[in-house]
């Protein structure tokens, strides 16, 4: 059996999760704490995620790389010429929605209040205070028609349910995700049913771990999570 050290909210995780599920994989699935430092390390010997440890005992830890391992059919056509510029793109993404989904992020129960500090520390050094990173949203939500205007020729023609996914398709979709979170985004049709297409391919469900976690539901709750199954 596949085991997934993952954070729920990480786009790079959510590679692999996406992946797994198109290539019908099964697998179990733990979500790392932030601040958990001595799982990743114990297994890759650095602090990285996604971790995915193979039947034969490997633990690899890229999420590009993890996809080859686990697709040696190359259903996903991770040999294509277009994954570079979907890479870069990608990154791109994350520089113009990761300001505006962060809020968002660490409410999440995957988050204890020790992983929370962690996270919103390691935050603070790259894009200021989450005072900071709240006052300063107005321009990152303004450029965001203008990052859709450029996704929907890339995109064009893979929303149809006929059409099969690619890495291409995972890598830009897992980064978009997220703006689900954002209440003030509206995405355009297309790009909903483009996102609901992928989801249905590969089967992900962005929240569906943390509602069968105890530990989560108990952070929920407000309860201690042995609670939670009583």
């Amino acid at each position: 059996m596949h085991t997934l050290y993952h954070f729920q909210h990480c786009p790079y995780c959510i590679r692999v999760r996406m992946a797994l599920g198109y290539l019908h994989i099964e697998h179990t699935s733990i979500i790392v704490g932030y601040d958990d430092r001595a799982t990743p390390e114990a297994l890759t010997g650095v602090k990285m995620l996604p971790i995915l440890t193979l039947p034969d005992g490997r633990s690899l830890n890229e999420s590009l790389s993890i996809i080859q391992a686990v697709d040696p059919a190359n259903s996903l056509c991770s040999d294509s010429p277009e994954l570079p510029g979907a890479v870069l793109l990608a990154q791109r993404l994350g520089d113009a929605i990761h300001p505006l989904v962060i809020p968002y992020w660490v409410m999440l129960p995957e988050f204890s209040d020790s992983a929370r500090r962690y996270f919103l520390d390691k935050q603070r050094k790259k894009r200021g205070s989450l005072a900071e990173i709240l006052a300063n949203r107005d321009p990152y939500r303004a450029a965001l028609p203008r990052f859709f205007a450029e996704l929907r020729p890339i995109l064009a023609g893979r929303s149809h349910e006929s059409s099969k996914l690619t890495i291409v398709d995972i890598v830009v979709a897992a980064h978009l995700w997220a703006l689900y979170l954002v209440p003030e985004v509206q995405l355009p049709l297309w790009l909903h049913r483009y996102l609901q297409h992928v989801k249905e391919q590969t089967r992900f469900d962005y929240l569906g771990g943390l509602w069968s976690n105890p530990t989560s539901l108990g952070r929920l709750e407000g309860l201690p999570s042995d609670a939670v199954n009583a």
